[in-house]
């Protein structure tokens, strides 16, 4: 049928299968629009969601869409390598951010855990599952013991990276809304959640990176080169969102009319209001060449 198309499903273990999993109760958020909308502003929300019932109970399952790997795997032809690639990610991360951020919802968990890249759709359509996943390594399980809740067989997970590869668009996706909230003016409970959590200081682990930096001996050989003013262009770029008081950070939009994203407005065409009316700068033609070298 011409309007089948690819889908993932995601099944719960019984014990944490729930009425009010956190994915599903987050679509509250995005009631009245369009997802159309929200597809065309990168926002990946689950589908939809049904039960199945089975030996070891009732099982949640939820509809989404299939993406490519989370973006803090380790994806070919996605690197330090590829500058242009990153930086023009990380423009359209932005402009997701603020697109919540107009709806008045705060992700609650941005990371790159909870970042994709979309796949061709409509060429993975015309494939055959079997060539898109190789056929399935089945393990059939000894049923002597006749335990009943034990499966008969089980599948090996398929490999994901040569579908990435293949199919791979350029453009990302925002998945993962178990966090969300609905912004609103004064404190949110959320926020209050998160400060009073211990299991995780970013200290802690900022430490283990400067401790590699200062041991950096200037003699590694990287697979490609950064203008001086591009570097100084990303500490301010750095600087002005990390900033220790909260009210002296840049906003979303203002990371968005930023310099050091001047070529990915360009290259992605990107026109709002004052973000980029105008030609590609010499300087961030100059950075956009360099980089390729």
């Amino acid at each position: 049928m011409s309007n089948e198309r690819r889908v993932g499903v995601k099944v719960f273990q019984a014990e944490k299968s729930t009425e009010s999993q956190l994915e599903i109760a987050a679509l509250r958020l995005f009631e009245g629009i369009d997802r159309q909308e929200l597809r065309s502003n990168r926002i990946f929300t689950v589908d939809d969601h049904f039960w199945i019932n089975g030996p070891n109970g009732r099982h949640l399952c939820l509809v989404v869409q299939v993406l490519g790997l989370a973006m803090n795997y380790k994806l070919r032809g996605v690197g330090l390598d590829t500058p242009d690639l990153l930086s023009d990610l990380c423009f359209q991360a932005a402009q997701s951010l603020m697109y919540l951020h107009t709806k008045k919802i705060c992700h609650g968990d941005f990371r790159a855990d909870h970042m994709r890249l979309q796949l061709d759709h409509d060429a993975m359509s015309n494939v055959g599952i079997y060539d898109l996943f190789g056929k399935p390594k089945v393990w059939h399980l000894d049923d002597s013991e006749g335990e009943d809740s034990r499966p008969d067989y089980l599948v090996e997970p398929v490999n994901l990276i040569g579908l990435e590869k293949s199919f791979r668009t350029g453009k990302i996706a925002i998945d993962s809304f178990a966090s969300s909230y609905r912004a609103a003016t004064g404190r949110d409970n959320s926020q209050t959640r998160i400060e009073k959590a211990k299991t995780f200081v970013a200290e802690h682990n900022l430490c283990d990176q400067v401790e590699y930096v200062e041991q950096y001996d200037g003699t590694t050989k990287f697979p490609y080169r950064l203008q001086p003013g591009e570097v100084e262009l990303l500490t301010n770029l750095l600087r002005d969102m990390l900033r220790s008081n909260p009210d002296e950070r840049i906003s979303i939009d203002e990371v968005l009319q930023h310099k050091w994203f001047e070529a990915s407005r360009k290259h992605l065409g990107v026109i709002y209001g004052s973000y980029t009316t105008e030609p590609m700068s010499d300087d961030a033609a100059l950075m956009r060449s360099y980089r390729a070298r």
